[in-house]
């Protein structure tokens, strides 16, 4: 096994040595701006729960540590988690990376709270199999955002400035207590009727149009509400036509499992699903008239605010 002076630099081993000192002072590793760090896996063997790497931008993810209970990178530049085995890590927090679309999230087995800040297309299949119960999307553009409704054992959720229109995918999410979905174009509450265990909600700067929900609402010991007292009707309109064309795409998700079902049915059976084609039919006419008229009132917007 070669020693660390055949692993490392100089410069690499003088800081190696100060980081041993301060491990030895507690379980937490804090290490930020060192820009000549690349290779981590000097730290499989330290004996640290907590390892939090800021602005590290030419570090290596490749770390295999039994101890490792909470892992954050920040700023580090990373595009991929393949390569992080810690089979006990509880907390994960990854802010304004570049991680990639696969990124490997769900070999985290053991995790429970999830942070990912400042991502786009987020594809959220890929933590619904995760137990975890804190979950924060800070300021990140979610596909698929109805995979939430798959993640029943959340308790606390941060939706932030995730350009939300809708939080119809919510309902079946009954044991949230905290909800943050502030920095939004929600206009209406409804579905938080079926959450009763909420009991702190901060929902600032959307487009709230009616409050009634939550004061009704039996547990909320905390809100934070602006709501609008004479919205503007274009305003509801469009969140309207969002909401709709919202309902129309969970619609459409059943045509591609339709394709590999049709494969292994007899003529009989095909029969049988005919009417089923046209209801698709008829569900994709609609969903394209709406996206059509979304798309010119958008360009209407655009167009009169350029004149202004």
């Amino acid at each position: 096994m070669k020693n660390i002076n055949e692993l490392y630099t100089h410069e690499e081993q003088i800081m190696i040595k100060k980081l041993q000192k301060e491990i030895q002072k507690n379980k937490t590793l804090h290490i930020d701006k060192i820009h000549t760090l690349y290779n981590i896996e000097f730290m499989n063997n330290f004996d640290i729960e907590e390892l939090i790497i800021n602005s590290c931008r030419n570090v290596v993810p490749k770390l295999n540590n039994q101890y490792i209970k909470k892992l954050i990178f920040n700023e580090c530049v990373i595009t991929d988690l393949e390569f992080i085995l810690l089979p006990n890590l509880e907390v994960l927090e990854l802010c304004d990376n570049q991680l990639s679309f696969g990124m490997h999230i769900n070999q985290f087995t053991t995790l429970r709270e999830l942070s990912l800040f400042s991502y786009r297309n987020l594809n959220l299949q890929l933590i619904i199999q995760l137990k975890i119960t804190k979950l924060n999307l800070r300021s990140c553009s979610v596909y698929n955002i109805d995979s939430l409704q798959f993640l029943k054992q959340l308790t606390k959720l941060s939706l932030y400035n995730c350009y939300l229109f809708d939080i119809s995918h919510l309902k079946p999410l009954v044991n949230l207590k905290e909800l943050n979905i502030s920095e939004n174009q929600i206009v209406y509450l409804e579905p938080l009727k079926e959450l009763k265990q909420i009991v702190v909600l901060n929902a600032e700067y959307n487009q709230i149009v009616d409050i009634s929900v939550i004061k009704n609402h039996p547990n909320f010991s905390s809100y934070n509400v602006n709501y609008q007292t004479e919205p503007r009707r274009k305003d509801v309109i469009f969140a309207n036509k969002l909401r709709d064309i919202n309902s129309q795409m969970a619609s459409l998700r059943i045509i591609s499992k339709l394709h590999s079902d049709l494969k292994s049915k007899t003529y009989k059976e095909l029969q049988n699903v005919d009417c089923f084609l046209q209801q698709i039919c008829r569900i994709n006419k609609q969903f394209v008239v709406s996206i059509i008229s979304l798309f010119q009132e958008l360009s209407t917007q655009l167009y009169c605010q350029d004149i202004q």
